[in-house]
């Protein structure tokens, strides 16, 4: 009963009759405890008598009472359960079935099973499916219970230390002014026993000494499983403080929100009218996690408002420890080592639980003989010690014992293994140990034991156990451990194991307790990988049991624990086929769906891809994945908001795609969901998409949201990692290949002003209100908090070797950092304010954009001005140097880009780049190409370099040149003009060879065919003339009819030449009818193209010549397939730019996959990037 219930009614059950039935104490003891809630919490049944009179004889006991006696307790018993209101249906109505199985069954329970059902969805409903604050509350009322259990447990722990205890409280007490103190020690020097000791100690002063009103709070890391979690920590300090603060408040539910409740709260504290001292006290502050598991502290306040004292245990040497302790007025208690007397008193106490003790006579001191170890100024080592003379001790050779005890930690722990092993079998230890280091969070014991009843049924030699095997045995253990053994291994594992949460609760986990026990676990028991990876291997299993109950990967019945847990256990057991077959798999990927956890299910793709690259084929053909990533990445956006898609998305895909062919295999035959009926929104409809794209839209970028604007962002220098810095002061860390935010980080500023990684793990942002951040990401931890400026920081730059920071702010001033130590190098003033700042690729010089419009490049070493760079007509708001060196870019608050000779000071080029201010400048690919951001929303990309001069090509034409032309081996330019006239130029020397006449109209296109001899021109007068270039002379041999319109553009192939024109049309004229020099002199088409609603004003055939691309001033491209007569469209990009298409063009070198590039109208500047497969056509569009 007390395994049932949680406890034991010790008093009910001293005085209830003998000879009763635990069924009947546990009905007796709850209608003894009915409250308000109790028809939501129980549901009692009474069968029909009269079933009785059809019962067979031999199976009437199992029905009857066996006695009078019983038959009146029941009658007693049922006549309770009716008073108290709690009879949900009485006397349902049932038949005699038959046996199955050699058991008597009932059937005719139709009534019955419907009350049941009925009764259990109301209580679930009711008390299940409420409002998130009710079910949060509820979660933060069970948190505060597991807090003062694990107090009251852990204060009962600390011995010893009275005077630093006692010295501590006193120092705590009399601080009523606020501020931290900091408790360190090393791992396993009794920190949260100390911590626990002087809450109790506080509360005591509080209510004898200390004047005026006092509030005590507490919050223990280790107390609970959830006690780690960040939020869930937040979220039950802001209840309590509200609750103090006699505060209506409705709690945020986000990390950043409560972040900024809590900070809030404390400076309600300060502010109150009462002047309350809080002493906030938190135990394994750096063990605090984000729901990723990531360590943060940024919760910690910059500083502590007056009247609140933060009380904090940390392990000594730890980041946040360095961090907290050069924190302004921070207090520090170092635990140190026991004194002699302490020892003896950890000892006797420990021993004392147990009705133990050491003998401390004079003629067999075994205490002494305990207490000289070298490391017994250690308590974990003098607990432990007691805890295997306890459990492993005999009593006549106690002395001989602790002589044989090793002397320090480490080695102590591994004697203890050594005694688990002897009494259990090394076998058993192995395995159980071993699988809760492995398992990470811990495991519950039932956990454990499956996986304990699993090894126990396979071999343990070489080979290894397979998949299928090991899958087997969990299903149906062959030979399963005896609960007893299992009981025995339990209890003497109860002096390594720590407890999260009561054995009796769902969520209890066993663990291992401190780092030094897993580092011994894997010393002894993990150094072979190949064992490491067999106890993963047994941990899949057992997880994908639990994920999977029916064995159908239907996951109807998850554990979302496992779900979590099994793509990290699969990788490291190298079964990659197993995860590739559970992401390919769409019940998978629709649980994550459903359950509202798709950022796991990116991050599990980006997992398996990660494995799967560093597998180098051991694995053999893996399963192909990427379609199925594609399909989450490209409706994550979709799928987050409407969970209920994901099935209409999946159809979506085209027919081709696997994912659309497994939808379609999924679905009922009436087109019903691969889902529980209880799972399906109601009136929820598929839709079938007749005329859908057969062509998949391909994606590079990832989308992310942020809560607040946006300001600046920086990518770390392996390009894996990147942060976003936005306008409320919060920093999001994303992962670049899963493009999911892997941490976020509540900084003390009120808007990041830019971030700059300092190395891959390491941080800085820079403020709104002049401060400087430096943060490991590591663990979340803020290294350095600097009053950088007096202004706000407008720009930040590391030197290339790393070594120093460059900030420059509104203040009129650009410091240099030691990055190192956070000092101040050097200090720049400037005369007016400043907006940017770059270091040259030397690292000596730097640059600075100024409000005064002008450049200034210095020598930071020498804190001198080398130049001073005029000419933007307004502030200069970006500055970079090219990787060369040898130039300087740099754009001002009207758009303008300028070019600057960096050894001379000259300006050498300068642009409009954009309609208004430019907001970022970068050198690419070595400083080949330049990019530009500006605040018109648009993103360019220059050349990085200003290109030269070949040469001139003069005329006394005084008309415009409409069209140009080079020949194909480059010796020849054909230029054509407004005025009647085309010219052919020497390339080279720029001489004026050939001119050809045409009738008094613009050449609008020209185009060479063979060389240079052919030239095909377009004209106002709607011909196409085709010219013999010969020395210096030109004859026109054809003349070809067909457009109605000018022709505009030309493209050739080996057979065909296309001519786009104004009236609508594509015209192909045969190649050979061209350059036939007998030829007619007239020729006609061989082919019109239609399709167009606009001047078509390109035409480009791509290097085979199999395909022709077309664009219009009607916003759309037309792919022309030419190997089959006629020639049709084989795709067709509708409106794929928001202005007209003026060109396209296929890049040559791109056979195999086939590239298109095209350019929308000037004014609305737009590069689109077409990929053209044999099988498949996708498109990527990239906005510039």
């Amino acid at each position: 009963m007390g395994h049932h219930r949680g406890g034991v009614p010790r008093e009910q059950v001293k005085s209830y009759p003998r000879g009763r039935s635990i069924t009947e104490l546990e009905i007796v003891q709850f209608l003894q405890q009915k409250n308000d809630c109790s028809s939501e919490t129980s549901f009692f049944y009474t069968r029909d008598p009269a079933i009785l009179r059809s019962l067979p004889e031999q199976w009437m006991s199992d029905f009857a009472a066996e006695s009078e006696e019983g038959k009146t307790r029941m009658a007693d018993l049922k006549n309770q359960v009716k008073e108290a209101g709690l009879l949900a249906l009485e006397n349902y109505g049932s038949e005699w079935g038959g046996e199955a199985h050699g058991r008597p069954c009932l059937k005719g329970l139709e009534e019955f099973g419907t009350s049941i059902f009925s009764s259990l969805w109301k209580a679930i409903v009711s008390q299940h499916c409420q409002a998130e604050c009710g079910l949060e509350a509820r979660l933060a009322a069970d948190e505060d219970a597991l807090q003062d259990g694990f107090l009251e447990a852990q204060s009962c722990r600390q011995y010893g230390r009275v005077q630093q205890l006692a010295a501590a409280t006193s120092a705590i007490r009399e601080r009523r002014q606020g501020g931290i103190f900091i408790v360190h020690g090393r791992p396993s020097e009794g920190k949260t026993a100390f911590m626990a000791s002087l809450v109790t100690k506080l509360g005591i002063s509080d209510m004898e000494k200390c004047p005026g009103p006092s509030d005590l709070l507490f919050h223990f890391t280790a107390a609970s499983e959830r006690a780690q979690d960040g939020t869930s920590m937040l979220y039950r300090l802001c209840v309590l403080l509200n609750n103090r603060l006699k505060r209506q408040q409705e709690v945020p539910r986000s990390y950043r929100g409560l972040v900024l409740e809590f900070h809030s709260l404390l400076d309600h504290v300060a502010h109150s009218q009462q002047r309350r001292h809080l002493v906030l006290v938190i135990d394994g502050a750096d063990c605090v996690q984000t729901e990723r598991g990531q360590r943060t502290s940024d919760w910690i306040p910059e500083h502590v408002p007056r009247g609140v004292t933060l009380v904090l245990s940390v392990t000594e040497d730890s980041l946040l420890h360095c961090a907290l302790a050069k924190s302004k007025g921070a207090v520090t208690i170092r635990l140190g080592p026991l004194e002699p007397l302490d020892r003896s008193e950890v000892v006797r106490q420990s021993l004392a639980i147990y009705g133990k003790k050491l003998e401390e006579s004079a003629f067999n001191n075994q205490m002494r003989l305990l207490v000289i170890k070298k490391e017994s100024h250690n308590p974990l080592f003098l607990k432990l010690a007691s805890e295997v003379l306890r459990e492993f001790g005999v009593f006549e050779k106690i002395s001989e014992q602790i002589r044989a005890l090793p002397t320090t930690l480490r080695l102590l722990i591994q004697h203890t293994l050594g005694c688990l092993e002897e009494q259990h079998g090394t076998g058993m230890v192995t395995f159980a140990l071993s699988a809760l280091s492995a398992s990470g969070k811990g495991l519950r014991e039932r956990d454990l034991y499956s996986i304990l009843c699993t090894s126990s049924g396979l071999r343990t030699g070489s080979p290894p156990p397979q998949w299928e095997e090991v899958m087997q045995e969990t299903l149906k253990p062959s030979r399963p451990v005896p609960m007893a053994t299992f009981a025995g291994l339990l209890r003497s594992l109860r002096c390594i194991l720590g407890v999260w949460a009561p054995a009796e609760t769902p969520s209890s986990r066993l663990h291992l307790s401190n780092t030094l026990w897993r580092a011994a676990v894997q010393l002894r028991y993990l150094r072979d990988n190949g064992r490491e990876k067999l106890i993963h291997l047994y941990l899949s299993a057992h997880l994908w049991r639990l994920m999977d109950p029916a064995g159908k990967e239907t996951f109807t019945d998850c554990d979302p624990e496992a779900l979590a847990a099994l793509p990290d256990h699969l990788t490291l057991c190298g079964e990659l086929t197993r995860l590739a077959s559970l992401l390919t798999n769409l019940r998978f990927s629709s649980l994550h769906v459903r359950l509202g956890i798709l950022p796991q299910l990116a991050s599990t793709f980006s997992l398996y891809y990660a494995a799967a690259s560093g597998d180098g084929g051991s694995h053999g053909s893996l399963p192909e994945v990427s379609p199925y990533r594609d399909f989450i990445d490209a409706n994550i956006p979709v799928l987050s908001q409407n969970p209920s898609f994901f099935w209409q998305q999946a159809l979506n895909q085209p027919d081709s795609s696997p994912v659309c062919r497994q939808a379609q295999g999924l679905l009922g035959k009436d087109g019903t969901l691969p889902l529980p009926s209880e799972k399906v929104p109601e009136d929820f409809r598929l839709v079938e998409w007749t005329n859908k794209p057969q062509v998949v839209s391909g994606t590079e970028g990832k989308v992310m949201t942020t809560p607040t604007v946006p300001l600046c962002v920086s990518i770390s220098p392996a390009g894996l990692t990147a942060v976003v810095g936005t306008s409320e002061g919060s920093l999001h860390i994303l992962d670049l290949d899963s493009g999911q935010e892997v941490r976020s980080l509540a900084s003390g500023c009120d808007g990041i002003s830019d971030c700059v990684f300092l190395d891959e793990s390491t941080l800085c942002a820079t403020s709104f209100n002049g401060k400087i951040e430096v943060w490991s990401l590591a663990d979340g931890c803020r290294l350095l908090l600097i009053d950088g400026h007096g202004d706000r920081i407008t720009g930040c730059a590391l030197s290339p070797d790393g070594k120093h920071l460059a900030t420059c702010s509104w203040d009129q001033t650009v410091k240099v950092w030691v990055v190192v130590t956070g000092k101040l190098n050097v200090a720049l003033t400037n005369p007016h304010p400043l907006n940017c700042v770059t270091f040259h690729p030397e690292g000596q010089l730097l640059a600075t954009g100024s409000w005064d419009r002008t450049v200034k490049i210095w020598n930071w070493v020498r804190a001198s001005i080398v130049s001073v760079l005029h000419g933007h007509p307004a502030s200069v708001r970006a500055v970079t140097f090219a990787p060369s060196g040898e130039f300087l870019a740099s754009a001002s608050l009207l758009g303008e880009v300028r070019l600057w000779s960096t050894a001379s000071g000259l300006a050498v080029a300068g642009y409009q780049a954009h309609r208004g201010p430019v907001t970022a400048l970068r050198f690419l690919a070595d400083g080949r190409y330049l990019l530009t951001t500006g605040e018109d929303h648009q993103v360019r990309i220059w050349s990085g370099t200003l290109g030269r001069a070949c040469g001139q090509y003069i005329t006394d034409q005084t008309s415009a040149a409409l069209c140009v032309s080079v020949s194909r081996n480059g010796v020849l330019m054909a230029v054509g003009y407004h005025s009647n006239q085309v010219k052919i130029f020497q390339l080279e020397t720029g001489a004026l060879t050939v001119e050809c006449e045409v009738p008094q109209v613009p050449v609008r296109c020209l185009q060479w065919l063979d060389g240079e001899e052919l030239l095909v021109s377009g004209s106002d007068d709607n011909v196409l003339r085709v010219w013999r270039v010969q020395g210096f002379g030109a004859s026109c041999e054809h003349r070809c009819w067909g457009h109605t319109r000018p022709p505009v553009s030309f493209s050739h192939s080996q057979q065909f030449l296309a001519s786009a024109s104004d009236d609508f049309t594509v015209l192909l004229w045969t190649l050979a009818e061209l350059v036939d020099r007998e030829g007619c002199a007239d020729v006609t088409p061989a082919c019109v193209l239609r399709g167009h609603c606009n001047s078509v004003t390109c035409c480009s055939f791509s290097p085979d010549g199999l395909r022709l691309v077309t664009s219009s001033k009607d916003k759309s491209l037309l792919f022309w397939d030419l190997t089959t007569l006629p020639v049709h469209i084989s795709l067709s990009l509708l409106s794929c730019h928001q202005d007209w298409i003026t060109g396209c063009t296929w890049a040559p070198r791109y056979v195999l996959p086939k590239i298109c590039l095209q350019l929308s109208n000037p004014w609305c500047v737009d590069l689109a990037l077409v990929v053209l497969p044999r099988a498949n056509i996708g498109l990527t569009s990239i906005q510039n």
